[in-house]
């Protein structure tokens, strides 16, 4: 005699094994997932806190005032650069013999004591005889500052030993301050143009 209940228990056992293995890899599963969660968390938590903390610190550096100073020094810079880099492109050996390498030999020779913030260089694109002024005459300004009416007095000398300087006089009335004096100096160059 066949017992056909060994196969329905079987078929029984099988349907309970494979829901209990099933069961259990979900539990498994989800207690990997939700122990995963647990440690990682922190890590996650952390990690934002960084991110933002790092994103505050760019911001706050961006707003800073002497990183705002560098921007603009650098733009600054920049723009000399490109500027004196036309300018090179353009100008004569006469120019560079004549006006620039006396110039700069001059201040050099005064280092801290007189400090140059400008230096203008621009060309008369036409003549005017009320202003006494020719085509091609370059108009030369000089700006900065000295410590002393004295580095003043010895900085204008040193100016007036270029040709271009000759006719040069000092304004009375930066004599005036014994110290710390802002001047501003212009004079005309001899028909030398920059643009030829």
């Amino acid at each position: 005699m066949i017992d056909l209940n060994k196969n329905e228990n079987k078929k029984k056992i099988r349907a309970e094994y494979f829901l209990r293995a099933v069961t259990l890899v979900l539990r498994g599963g989800a207690t990997v997932f939700f122990v995963g969660i647990i440690l990682l968390a922190p890590v996650y938590v952390t990690t934002r806190l960084k991110g933002k903390e790092q994103v505050d610190r760019v911001r706050e550096i961006y707003q800073n005032s002497s990183f705002q100073e560098t921007l603009a020094l650098n733009e600054s810079l920049r723009e000399t650069n490109t500027r004196l880099k036309l300018f090179e492109k353009d100008r004569s050996d006469a120019v560079s013999k004549n006006i620039f390498e006396p110039l700069f030999s001059i201040f050099g020779s005064f280092d801290t004591s007189i400090d140059i913030s400008e230096i203008l260089f621009e060309e008369n694109q036409e003549s005017d005889r009320g202003k006494k002024t020719e085509k091609g005459q370059i108009n030369v300004t000089i700006k900065g500052r000295a410590d002393t009416r004295e580095n003043l007095i010895a900085f204008s000398d040193e100016l007036k030993t270029l040709p271009f300087f000759s006719d040069f006089r000092i304004p009375v009335s930066l004599l005036a301050k014994t110290h710390d004096i802002d001047f501003t100096f212009s004079t005309k160059t001899p028909g030398i143009s920059i643009f030829e």
